[in-house]
């Protein structure tokens, strides 16, 4: 009775020790959301850029929106989005899209902590006409002047990084080159 009574003790004691030991978890952090906007250029009207005389337009280099359809992806390491990060841990990349509009105007929300992530933004590649002076003799007006012609350019962007926290607004602009 007596080894009865020790052994239930002993039983209990260990029970209460293992249940008041147990490991404290903490919630995961929640990811939010960062928004980036902005507008997206090229210089697709290079006649506006100078005179009819060849000289550089007082205001500089004019540039036009790009393409509606333009398509932008921000690209973050999964890895980034993990509280607690696992070296080993296959992550994969997290994407979002944005596609720009007739105005150029672009936005995306992407995922974001408290603490800075940061995304890298790429640039579809897109070929659009662009307008320039003729350089022929042949390209006149009637009165003399240089006409403006069309000619097939593809543009390019290199890419971008950006560094987002949840609940940040953040614009860029960004602008394409011809190739």
């Amino acid at each position: 009775m007596k080894n009865a009574l020790l052994g239930s003790t002993l039983a209990a004691f260990l029970l209460v020790s293992f249940a008041s030991c147990s490991k404290e978890t903490q919630a995961p952090a929640e990811a939010g959301t960062a928004k980036v906007m902005g507008k997206i250029w090229a210089n697709t009207n290079e006649a506006n850029d100078t005179l009819s005389d060849g000289s550089a337009a007082s205001m500089g280099e004019k540039l036009e929106y790009a393409p509606a359809g333009t398509i932008i992806t921000f690209t973050i390491d999964g890895m980034d989005l993990d509280a607690t990060p696992d070296a080993n841990y296959p992550y994969k990349k997290v994407v979002r899209t944005a596609t720009v509009d007739a105005s150029g105007n672009y936005t995306v929300d992407v995922p974001a902590f408290e603490q800075w992530i940061s995304a890298e933004i790429s640039f579809n590649e897109f070929e659009t006409n662009v307008t320039r002076y003729g350089i022929d003799p042949a390209d006149t007006t009637a009165n003399g002047l240089p006409a403006t012609r069309q000619y097939r350019e593809r543009f390019e962007k290199s890419m971008e990084m950006i560094n987002v926290q949840a609940g940040g607004v953040y614009v860029r602009d960004f602008e394409y080159t011809i190739q």
